[in-house]
């Protein structure tokens, strides 16, 4: 599917500097002009053909982004009651995700001075970043991810495809345990969140699945019926 409409171009970033002039935030200021966000209608085939055929039909995009250097980022509302995000982490990973998954529990705090592009469900109180990277290649050997929340479960973890329940504060994902942070997610309190990582035609894909109603109501699995 092509862009129907570009809203609006639109440059933001956590750069968290205690002075203007310092030189690491003006080398962050130049990295945030250098590569601006396009808010568009944008759904690429390959993450529609993500979705079970029995689910396209109930599924809506709501708006994506497009970042230089990394892939198209979808927002999705599902059934009008689930929201999902999509992502692409690597656009070749031939990596067996039960083997190069590393999950660890811990508060997270989003990196000062990391470049980021900014991802807000509002509504959902739910808000993800990922790093602002201009290199068409990224292929991580290890990804670690730092869980901070409660409720934690796991639902599937295998070559290709790694399913997580809990109830978020934050969540950090590394491709090496002193890297920087590739992505970051906060809520505000604790929101339920499942999260996906999914292996399908030698690409790494990066889903977040959420809810408009309380975590009671939230299928724990949904993201497995929706994208296995």
């Amino acid at each position: 599917m092509k862009i129907k409409h570009i809203w609006n171009i639109f440059f933001i970033v956590v750069c968290m500097m205690m002075s203007c002039n310092d030189p690491v935030a003006d080398k962050y200021q130049k990295i945030l002009q250098a590569h601006p966000t396009i808010l568009s209608q944008t759904l690429p085939d390959h993450y529609l053909n993500l979705f079970q055929q029995k689910a396209r039909g109930k599924i809506k995009l709501m708006t994506s982004l497009e970042h230089i250097g990394r892939d198209t980022v979808c927002n999705f509302l599902y059934d009008r009651e689930y929201y999902i995000a999509l992502y692409t982490l690597s656009r070749s990973y031939d990596f067996s995700l039960q083997n190069s998954l590393r999950e660890s529990f811990g508060e997270s705090s989003v990196e000062s001075g990391t470049p980021f592009y900014d991802n807000d469900i509002n509504s959902v109180g739910i808000r993800h970043r990922i790093y602002v990277d201009d290199s068409d290649y990224v292929k991580p050997s290890n990804i670690f991810i730092s869980f901070a929340g409660a409720r934690f479960s796991k639902g599937e973890k295998n070559d290709t495809i790694a399913d997580y329940f809990f109830e978020c504060k934050n969540l950090s994902i590394k491709y090496g345990v002193n890297g920087h942070q590739e992505v970051f997610v906060e809520a505000k309190g604790y929101k339920p969140l499942e999260i996906m990582f999914l292996k399908k035609e030698k690409k790494m894909f990066l889903i977040f699945i959420t809810t408009k109603k309380d975590s009671m109501s939230f299928h724990h699995a949904i993201g497995i019926s929706l994208f296995k």
